[in-house]
């Protein structure tokens, strides 16, 4: 059996990660589109993850809050 379907058949609670923009935001890492943090600060990035996973996460969620095609454009960026 997976991890995942273990945790669900202990029947409790499961913890998602926080807010990734308000975390870049806290590193003073500034984007108008936090997805571009992938891009240009991956080791934030992955620090952020790792953060969440520390305080008792148990499911993270990808950076892509605003990585739709227009967002992208937006930004100069070819989706």
């Amino acid at each position: 059996m997976s991890k995942f379907l273990e945790r669900l058949a202990e029947n409790r609670p499961l913890i998602y990660d926080g807010g990734f923009g308000s975390q870049l935001f806290a590193r003073q890492i500034e984007l108008t589109n936090s997805t571009l943090a992938n891009e240009e600060h991956p080791d934030a990035v992955v620090d952020i993850h790792s953060d969440y996973i520390a305080a008792g996460a148990d499911l993270i969620g990808t950076n892509t809050f605003v990585a739709s095609e227009l967002h992208l454009e937006m930004a100069g960026k070819d989706p």
